[in-house]
Order: C-alpha cells, then structure tokens, then sequence
C-alpha cells in the first residue's frame, strides 16, 4: 500500500502558497471546440456590425479571417481547432510585430488583403480561371503582404498630394 505523505506534503505546500497569495497556474485548455470557434467568429461579426474593435483578441481577428474567407469565396472556411490556434497565435505575433499592437492598422490591413482577393476572385469567376484561396499562413504569417500593403499604403498617399 502507498503512503498517503506526499499528498498530504502537497496538500500542504498548496495552502501554504495559498496562504502567501501565490496562486496556482491556469491549466492549458488545448484547442478550440467547434462551438468556442463559432463563438470567436459571432464576436467578430458583432465586431464588425459595431465597428468596435479596441477590446479584440487575436482569436476575433481569425474569426474575421473565416468571416471574410465565406464573403470572398462563398464557401466556409475549415479552420478550426489546433488549426485555429496556431492562427490566433500567427496573428498575435503579427499584430504585435508588425503593427505596434494597433488594432485599427491591423484591421486595415486585412481589409485591404481581403478587398484586393475579392476582385481577383472576382475576375476569376468572370473569366473562367482557376485561382487558389488566400490561406491563414499567407494573412498572418507572410510578411511579403505586410510590405505589398504598406506599399500601397504609400501609392496612396503619393497620389493624394
């Protein structure tokens, strides 16, 4: 038969830490239910009724992501699960590196990408050609857009002056 002092030794050291005010680490909850992602991507589409964005996560901004992906595509995007967490995660790191933490430049950002593959899919359909989709890798991984967007960005001053 084991002996019950460890847990009791444990028991223990969690009061003590308790007593200090030392409180004990969040478990990891994992992936995403489907029904956490759904949750995610109706708080960005209040999000986007509202206009209201200061209070975003980068989780909200992949629920935009599949948003915009059914209103480019008309077809729903998979993402979901470890998939969308590792998404949430790639738009962290770019809201943070590349945009100072700004929410609104991010958000410009991806309407931008997103008006920009609206009319290509567009001329796609119209002229009968094939085309891939814009992945979550090339939105929040690819610096490549970031510079084509700040690019543009800058056209777009040159030609207001």
């Amino acid at each position: 038969m084991a002996s019950r002092r460890p847990l009791r030794e444990v028991m223990h050291a969690e009061a003590m830490l308790e007593e200090m005010g030392v409180k004990p680490r969040a478990k990891k909850s994992g992936p995403p239910t489907a029904a956490r992602v759904a949750s995610f991507v109706a708080q960005a589409d209040e999000m986007v009724k509202s206009g209201e964005w200061n209070d975003a996560r980068p989780v909200h901004f992949v629920g935009l992501y599949k948003l915009l992906h059914q209103w480019c595509y008309g077809v729903e995007s998979q993402l979901s699960g470890m998939t969308f967490m590792a998404a949430s995660s790639a738009a962290a790191r770019m809201l943070r590196s590349s945009f100072g933490d700004d929410r609104s430049a991010f958000l410009d950002y991806l309407r931008w990408t997103w008006g920009r593959e609206r009319e290509t899919e567009k001329w796609r359909r119209d002229n009968g050609k094939p085309g891939g989709v814009m992945s979550w890798q090339r939105v929040f991984l690819q610096t490549g857009m970031v510079d084509r967007y700040r690019v543009e960005q800058e056209r777009r001053k040159e030609s207001r002056r």
